[in-house]
């Protein structure tokens, strides 16, 4: 199932954030000699020229060992998605703004102002190290707020302040609750000050999103010229504490724009919602936030309209929080409530992410005449609760299953978890919706992961684990006759972000078969 990401990177914060992306302009002194120049211009040129012409293996050769990484083309493949290859044409043509340091130098191109490559030199060539690429910053100032004060705070540990930090002053600004159940006041003090020796001084360079009372998410850069993210929430308390706290690396930046985006009511509480493209049908993504989806969003735009949005609780969403625990029934109930207030066009094909997967079959069996095409994304099925218990039960000795059976039965704290699904409530909800009103014949596209994440330590149990997951992927397909089932090989369960392209092409496959019955082929 779906897990919470831990609410605190800690560590080399920002270390993510090194492989470059499109550098898109920044100022320079152009002091450094002219070889030194040539060769940037030229390495930087390359590197563009490569995206442009769509060969990653050239534009990685460009980039720095450390830059690279393990799986760059992979990895570049996934960023030219978002590119459009004329820009990148128009930036190798450019003039470049050369700034060099003795072995590391920055080079800006002309537009759009305030993004640059930082490059290193490398047994006398230079090589890509890092970069960034400037998304709209929806505010330019941090204000005078209670959440506002706290990241004032945040930004000044990380430029120096938390080597004077005590325990007392972290105490005086995090809630009680926070530090009992996700990190002690002393793991604060060293994470900062170790974040700000590797990488600071940091610099802020906006909002992802406007902050609201309590909740802010911050874009910083380094030096370097990294770009990263710091994410604070607050309590409603009289002073506010800290609730949530992440130095990560910085969202992709979502404007809210076109009569399908924004915040809608939807009875005493707003939701954010993300459309982008036009046509028929409307692909609705389910699970996670809306910058979960980004990539593959944008690509299916260029075919159909494509929405997501921001559930309630969700960490660091622009929704309005609801009452907790909730079920996938309350989950239904705010997306169909959500599409109705935005006046969104259907037919819909809903594309639904693991525990989204589950919730995405609830809403086909309650709403059938809106539905017209699914897309699981490695999706939770309604007997994996039952049939993995009893899995359990068979592989341990009874003292080891109840322990198991405990941990399983128990939510995380909601500082952990805000969403706080009860998933053993929302399984039966969507099994008894399901025999009492099955899926009607539909285009149905299931993609199950082929590697798995976070193994067991118990290889008997990892074996049965995955043979059970495969056989309720196969269950799943088996919802609606004439469907497709397909392995994602290279990719563990967040299918979306491993292999985008796949589920791109899942979603066209869905969408052609509802605007033409006849292009659906199974075999």
């Amino acid at each position: 199932m779906h897990k919470q990401k831990p609410t605190i990177t800690q560590g080399s914060a920002l270390a993510v954030l090194a492989l470059p992306l499109l550098a898109l302009a920044v100022t320079g002194c152009g002091i450094g000699r002219a070889g030194d120049k040539e060769k940037i211009s030229k390495t930087a040129t390359t590197y563009l020229s490569a995206l442009a012409a769509g060969d990653t293996a050239k534009a990685c050769a460009q980039l720095t060992r450390h830059a690279r990484g393990e799986r760059c083309e992979t990895t570049t493949k996934r960023r030219l998605a978002r590119l459009e290859p004329d820009a990148l044409k128009d930036a190798a043509d450019g003039s470049l703004d050369i700034d060099v340091h003795g072995k590391t130098a920055t080079a800006g191109l002309p537009q759009p102002a305030g993004a640059r490559f930082v490059l290193a030199k490398v047994a006398g060539d230079w090589r890509i190290d890092s970069g960034y690429t400037l998304g709209l910053a929806t505010s330019a100032t941090i204000p005078a707020t209670p959440v506002g004060r706290q990241v004032t705070w945040a930004l000044a540990q990380l430029n120096g302040g938390a080597t004077r930090m005590t325990q007392a002053d972290v105490n005086a600004r995090f809630s009680p609750q926070f530090l009992a159940v996700v990190m002690p006041a002393r793991a604060i003090v060293a994470m900062l000050g170790q974040t700000a020796e590797q990488r600071g001084p940091f610099t802020f360079a906006g909002f992802a999103y406007p902050p609201t009372a309590t909740q802010a998410v911050a874009l910083i850069e380094t030096k370097a010229g990294e770009r990263g993210s710091l994410r604070i929430k607050l309590d409603r308390g009289n002073p506010a504490r800290i609730v949530g706290f992440e130095i990560d690396e910085a969202p992709p930046t979502i404007a809210a724009s076109g009569p399908y985006s924004g915040r809608f009511d939807i009875g005493r509480r707003r939701l954010f919602l993300h459309c982008i493209g036009s046509g028929s049908p409307t692909v609705v993504f389910q699970g996670g936030l809306t910058t979960d989806w980004v990539e593959v969003q944008n690509q299916v735009a260029r075919f159909t309209r494509a929405c997501s949005y921001d559930p309630a609780n969700a960490p660091w969403g622009r929704s309005d929080p609801a009452p907790t625990p909730r079920t996938a029934k309350d989950v239904v109930a705010d997306l169909h409530a959500l599409l109705a207030a935005a006046k969104v066009p259907g037919p819909y094909v809903l594309a639904g992410h693991s525990d989204g997967g589950l919730f995405v079959q609830l809403y086909a069996s309650k709403h059938p005449t809106e539905v017209a095409g699914l897309v699981l994304l490695d999706a939770v099925s309604t007997d994996y609760y039952a049939r993995r218990t009893a899995l359990l039960k068979k592989l341990l000795p009874p003292a080891a299953w109840r322990v198991n059976m405990q941990r399983l039965r128990a939510r995380a704290p909601a500082l952990i978890d805000p969403e706080q699904i009860d998933m053993e409530t929302s399984l039966k909800q969507t099994q008894a919706a399901l025999s009492a009103a099955p899926l009607h014949p539909m285009p149905l596209y299931v993609l199950t992961h082929g590697r798995v994440d976070q193994p067991d330590s118990d290889p008997r149990i990892n074996a049965a684990d995955e043979r059970l997951w495969q056989t309720l992927q196969d269950e799943l397909a088996a919802l609606v006759p004439n469907s497709k089932h397909l392995v994602a090989k290279e990719s563990g369960h967040v299918i979306q972000h491993d292999q985008p392209g796949l589920v791109v092409e899942a979603i066209r496959d869905v969408v052609a078969a509802v605007r033409q019955p006849g292009a659906w082929k199974t075999s």
